[in-house]
């Protein structure tokens, strides 16, 4: 069998570019649907959901299930409420850490 790590590396890499680069050829996020424009503006929830659960599930079994709990819901809350991707991940780790320190 021949090495497809170059085949799987030119596709991750052209990947990683074409959402880079497709904004600036024109008025690309005008020609966007609303539905197109609503999914390119939760993207970077749905990402940082996709990284962060599942270290939420396997945190539990390791320590206590309260401070993960709490920190988890007071994301989801700030991330409802449409708070800045920054501030939604200091203040679920700043209160993961409070929580933890109260136990």
């Amino acid at each position: 069998m021949e090495n497809k790590y170059p085949v799987i590396l030119v596709g991750l890499c052209l990947a990683t570019l074409i959402p880079r680069v497709l904004p600036f050829f024109g008025n690309f996020l005008e020609r966007v649907s609303a539905t197109g424009r609503r999914a390119l503006r939760l993207t970077p929830y749905a990402v940082l959901t996709a990284l962060i659960a599942p270290g939420i599930w396997s945190g539990t079994a390791v320590q206590a299930p309260l401070p993960v709990l709490v920190a988890s819901l007071l994301a989801v809350g700030l991330a409802w409420n449409r708070f800045p991707l920054v501030w939604t991940v200091l203040g679920a780790i700043g209160c993961h850490w409070f929580v933890g320190l109260l136990l």
